[in-house]
């Protein structure tokens, strides 16, 4: 067994890191897992200043195995990859942009680099975000198009649907325009076919439905992201081999979306459950 957390969280000091950490917080507990706190500083701060955002954010929950890294960079994103990459972490997990409306995502620049270079899987939460008082992720969404990042996406979303017993909503949209209506009827039904597949090759222990919408893929994860508890999403197919790459349809999510979205990285495997030693051990780093 180990105690390496798989969940990396960026504090700056600001409600935004309030709001990344209260969501990791929830991840950690579903997974079993700890979060490592990061804050990146740059020439205007020094370690001391850095620690003591730290220590400031430094949750109270004596549940969750928390460690703390002042790191020296610039750069955010860049800090939080690195530190991920040499923890072995499973998600790294941010907070919105400054721009944000409440309860809206739309990540800040540290996020939208993370979206294009980590090697991960990036959550980026909406602002004020904080979870409800019973069963803080019950209802999962999913979206699938049957490409191999919405493969990856899916196995995610059934990873923490199984790990939190939730409820699994696998979602696929599609555009109708076809000359006929028996075009359009023939289109549905392979996409209803499509995605009823995929649901009944999950595991029989998860809770998981199909729903088909007709429409842009982004409108239609969009509108639903207001009864999900999280959104579960692929990258786009292009960019670097296992790096996360916020496409047309998963930028337009992220900056819309109403719950936290996290988005998994192509070409790797998203394992974010590990047993701890000690579930109520907590460190510093």
């Amino acid at each position: 067994m180990t105690s390496r957390p798989a969940i990396v969280v960026g504090i700056d000091g600001s409600s935004r890191g309030a709001d990344a950490l209260a969501f990791a917080l929830v991840l950690a507990r579903a997974a079993r897992t700890g979060v490592l706190l990061v804050h990146a500083y740059g020439p205007s701060e020094d370690r001391v200043q850095a620690r003591a955002i730290l220590d400031a954010g430094r949750p109270p929950a004596a549940d969750v195995p928390v460690e703390v890294v002042a790191y020296a960079d610039p750069s955010p994103a860049r800090a939080l990859d690195r530190v991920a990459a040499a923890r072995h972490a499973a998600a790294i997990v941010v907070g919105p942009s400054h721009r944000a409306g409440l309860g809206l995502v739309m990540p800040g620049s540290t996020g939208q680099q993370l979206l294009s270079d980590a090697a991960r899987a990036v959550a980026v939460v909406p602002r004020g975000w904080r979870p409800g008082a019973d069963a803080p992720l019950a209802r999962i969404g999913c979206g699938y198009d049957g490409s191999p990042e919405s493969h990856a996406a899916l196995d995610a979303a059934v990873a923490l649907t199984r790990a939190v017993g939730g409820r699994l909503d696998v979602m696929r949209a599609f555009w109708s325009a076809p000359a006929s209506v028996a075009g359009a009827a023939d289109l549905e039904a392979r996409a209803r076919a499509g995605l009823g597949e995929a649901v009944q090759a999950l595991p029989a222990d998860v809770d998981a439905h199909a729903r088909v919408f007709l429409g842009s893929p982004e409108r239609a994860l969009i509108a639903h992201t207001g009864e999900l508890d999280l959104l579960v999403i692929g990258s786009r197919g292009k960019g670097p081999l296992a790096a996360v790459w916020a496409g047309s349809v998963s930028a337009h999510v992220i900056r819309e979306a109403r719950c936290p979205v996290l988005v998994v990285e192509r070409g790797a495997t998203f394992r974010l459950t590990e047993p701890l030693e000690d579930p109520a051990a907590t460190r510093s780093a």
